[in-house]
């Protein structure tokens, strides 16, 4: 679940300790790990898992006995469930880190600048949170905002005719494009479930 976590503290560690390089080169370079790297060892876990259902098909495929076969059907159904969990929290987990980027470039609104005296009192006001619950949305359902589709407009009329737009599950959000470094500001923003789901007709 925290794979990309995982490579980045490996990366600094690597970075960091002219030591762990050299250790890290000695083991990898062992014949038992294959020409491996140690980031490629990290999804192996996730790997062998999606292996489960197929390994059981084969071995209920040569099971005779009809109470072992029935066990074994219970048990694939239970694998699958869980790989279905899984997979659902690996995409949960994408789609807040790239909520979580996403506003880490957006700088603020377009036509707005408060002077830095005032920052404090406003920032929560001019700050979008994309990782907040959408609103009206039953507690039963899913309410982590999803992106649709992104991707770059040209508008006629507007003082900002380069755009980016991206469409959330209940949100029209209209950016400029990134600059050097990839900060954005807001052009236009509406939030409306309903709307998006006509637009997406």
């Amino acid at each position: 679940m925290k794979e990309r976590d995982y490579v980045a503290y490996l990366s600094s560690l690597k970075n960091e300790s002219a030591e762990f390089r050299l250790y890290l080169h000695w083991c990898e370079r062992h014949p038992e790990c294959n020409r491996m790297q140690l980031a490629d060892l990290f999804g192996k876990p996730r790997n062998r898992i999606t292996q489960y259902p197929l390994l059981l098909k084969r071995i209920q495929q040569h099971t005779d006995d009809e109470e072992a076969k029935e066990r074994l059907h219970r048990l694939r159904d239970r694998v699958d469930c869980f790989l279905n969990q899984v997979n659902s929290a690996l995409a949960r987990r994408e789609q807040v880190e790239m909520l979580q980027d996403l506003m880490g470039k957006i700088e603020g609104y377009v036509g707005v600048e408060i002077l830095p005296e005032y920052e404090k009192y406003v920032s929560d006001v001019l700050t979008l949170n994309l990782l907040a619950p959408m609103p009206d949305v039953p507690i039963t359902v899913s309410r982590i905002r999803h992106l649709i589709h992104d991707g770059d407009l040209k508008l006629k009329d507007s003082a900002t005719k380069e755009i980016h737009c991206y469409i959330f599950t209940d949100m029209l959000l209209l950016t400029t494009r990134p600059k050097k470094g990839g900060k954005v500001k807001i052009v236009y923003q509406v939030q409306d479930e309903h709307i998006i789901h006509y637009m997406l007709l």
